[in-house]
């Protein structure tokens, strides 16, 4: 149940522009963790599906908050290198995207596809990856 008493949609196995439709579609107090405003996971996920359907201003408010309050947390919530990888592509070709993109090369894992784009990022940004 949602915290209004709604039945909750499950939202895994929808494409990202049906989960936010699924997730605008809910009272505005149940969005992006209303209720718990500083629940860090939630200000991801909600990230996370804003930044799917290009929504970037949005998406970037949502993931600087869960980025904020992440870091504080202990231990390191698993979706960290993920939410950094996704703030700086909303970022976009700007300055402030560096950070991001060497904390998601630096602590991201070693496998993920984004790897090349991240360094490719840093190229044209002026800050050549010197890191595997």
């Amino acid at each position: 149940m949602d915290p209004d008493g709604t039945p909750e949609r499950p939202t895994a196995d929808l494409r990202p522009d049906d989960q936010l439709t699924s997730v605008l579609a809910r009272p505005r107090r149940c969005r992006a963790g209303h209720d718990q405003p500083d629940n860090p996971t939630w200000r991801f996920r909600y990230g996370k599906l804003l930044a799917a359907n290009h929504q970037d201003a949005e998406a970037q408010a949502n993931l600087s908050k869960a980025l904020e309050l992440g870091e504080k947390t202990e231990p390191k919530p698993k979706w960290l290198p993920d939410a950094h990888q996704l703030y700086a592509r909303a970022l976009g070709d700007r300055k402030e995207a560096i950070p991001h993109w060497e904390a998601f090369l630096r602590d991201g894992p070693q496998e993920s596809p984004y790897r090349k784009e991240a360094k490719k990022k840093l190229e044209e940004l002026g800050k050549p990856w010197d890191g595997p």
